[in-house]
């Protein structure tokens, strides 16, 4: 039987993915910008290029705080984030709410 020590990290793994965080954020909000942006073009939202639609994305970024209450913090993060960039999208790009939850 496999023991539970398998599925642990060491504080090692932990302080080198802290370390690497400020390299792999940054790629990870780009490429997640850069995804949405494509989904926007295809439903003709993406009016305002692509630097509006990477504010949006970084700016929703901050409902992750959320996740520091304990329970139901990762929920509220979630869903707090969907709100922000939905509303975040619709203004920046001037379309209405539908065209931001196609995706």
């Amino acid at each position: 039987m496999a023991s539970d020590q398998q599925w642990e990290r060491s504080p090692a793994l932990e302080i080198g993915f802290a370390l690497a965080a400020p390299i792999w954020l940054p790629v990870a909000l780009f490429l997640g910008a850069l995804l949405q942006h494509l989904f926007l073009m295809m439903v003709g939202a993406g009016k305002r290029g692509f630097v509006g639609t990477f504010r949006v994305i970084c700016y929703a970024q901050s409902a992750s705080l959320f996740g520091l209450i304990p329970l139901i913090g990762g929920l509220l993060s979630l869903l707090w984030h969907l709100v922000l960039q939905v509303i975040g999208l619709s203004a920046v790009h001037r379309v209405g709410w539908g065209a931001c939850c196609s995706r």
